[in-house]
């Protein structure tokens, strides 16, 4: 064990040395020490059999139609379910029995990958009706079943609160398929709300980022490996989840639209840290210019879009984007007037309330923004004030009178400091 130890040290130090270690010749000793370290420490057989079980599964749902066993997708469901209870019983042999640590920390992340099934087996039950539904069921009460026998066994504790997204995710993908098949007709709302509910979660893992405990941990470097499981663990559940995602749009022939693109957009920012207010109004636009590809998803991307920027002004105390989600929900609701209920009445009532709601904004706030878009969502309707006569012209002006008067007011009161003596003729310190 100690040739073993010398042997990993100055392999770290020198990883591209072959014919030196450690100042003398690379002799058969150390070739069978190399070999030890790789097949203990890193063993690659462990990732040998997880692709050849990928393989043979691929292949094997590949051909089964040319067999002709009808259940053979519920016997290949099975041959997974029975690797995993293997993964995890070697991982619990390896780590308690043996106090194998690594190569057990190794095989408990090959389980977290196959926990959430990256075979596709839960898109090939849809296909078997009641059994089918039956077989969804029994894999999502395994699941929370896994991951307690995975925490168990690596005497991890974790907060109870964020086991509901592992458990709400794997809801949805037993029993999406099978909605699929009943609702065909809506195939394509659900699916987005799919794709909205990934990018939600994503969120709120990457903001509030649980970290686990174990209770084996002797250090700082046992904590390093636990808190690179933990995000391991997160980054397999999003990314398996989207590859669900594209497995249903091509099993059931879904279109891929752009609105699929918007959770993507208005996720950007918080995953990736862009704290920068720009960030925000670019993705809410992006995301705006993708909704109206489809103008019937106008109104929903623009209520998200809203929440978004939202969530971006509170988290980074951003005050200039509740205007950009004022402003989408404005949009959103003149497409939705122009649908439903069509006439200059229901659009200056729209826009009547956004004005409102902007200097309401801009007086609490104190924001410039709001109250450039309190005033230009007029715009559209400056045709109506063309003047055509004196009389209109008089009522024009009047009506611009009393406007600049309540503007120099508002700018007073909210847009500038306590009064000091410079404010009256004359005034200033005695």
């Amino acid at each position: 064990m100690a040739e073993l130890n010398r042997i990993s040290g100055c392999w770290e130090k020198n990883p591209t040395s072959t014919t030196a270690l450690c100042g003398r010749g690379f002799g058969i000793d150390d070739f069978k020490s190399l070999l030890e370290q790789w097949f203990v420490l890193y063993n690659p057989l462990y990732f040998l059999s997880m692709a050849l079980i990928l393989a043979g599964v691929w292949i094997l749902s590949i051909g089964l139609p040319e067999t002709g066993l009808s259940d053979g997708e519920l016997g290949l469901f099975a041959v997974v379910q029975a690797y995993e209870a293997l993964l995890i019983g070697s991982a619990a042999l390896l780590f308690r029995a043996a106090n194998r640590k690594r190569p057990a920390v190794i095989l408990g992340l090959m389980e977290v990958f196959f926990l959430f099934d990256w075979t596709f087996r839960t898109e090939s039950l849809c296909a078997f009706g009641a059994t089918g539904i039956l077989c969804s069921v029994a894999w999502l009460i395994l699941v929370p079943v896994k991951i307690g026998l995975l925490l168990h066994i690596f005497r991890i504790r974790i907060r109870a609160v964020f086991l509901i997204f592992p458990a709400l995710s794997s809801l949805v993908l037993a029993s999406m398929p099978h909605v699929f098949i009943i609702f065909h007709f809506n195939q394509t709302v659900l699916h987005l709300g799919a794709t909205w509910l990934i990018a939600i979660f994503c969120v709120i893992v990457r903001i509030v980022g649980p970290t686990p405990v174990a209770e084996f941990s002797e250090g700082l470097r046992e904590n390093v490996v636990l808190r690179r499981a933990g995000a391991t663990f997160w980054c397999a559940l999003g990314g398996i989840f989207a590859l669900h995602l594209g497995a249903w749009l091509v099993e059931f022939q879904i279109p891929l639209t752009p609105s699929h693109f918007v959770p993507l957009l208005l996720a950007l920012p918080a995953l990736f840290a862009l704290e920068n207010e720009i960030w925000g109004w670019v993705s809410c636009a992006a995301a705006m210019a993708l909704a109206f590809t489809a103008p019937v998803t106008v109104a929903p991307v623009s209520v998200m879009t809203a929440a978004a920027a939202v969530f971006w002004a509170v988290r980074n105390r951003k005050l200039r984007l509740y205007t950009a989600a004022l402003a989408v929900l404005y949009i959103g609701a003149i497409c939705l007037v122009r649908q439903h209920a069509p006439g200059e009445s229901p659009m200056l009532a729209v826009t009547f309330a956004a004005s409102a709601m902007a200097v309401g904004l801009a007086a609490l706030r104190r924001t410039v923004t709001a109250g450039i878009f309190a005033a230009a969502v007029w715009s559209p309707f400056l045709r109506v004030l063309n003047p055509e006569s004196a009389a209109h012209w008089g009522v024009l002006l009047l009506s611009c009178g009393f406007a600049a008067l309540i503007a120099g007011v508002c700018i007073n009161l909210f847009f500038f400091g306590k009064k000091t003596g410079r404010d009256e003729p004359g005034g200033g310190p005695a």
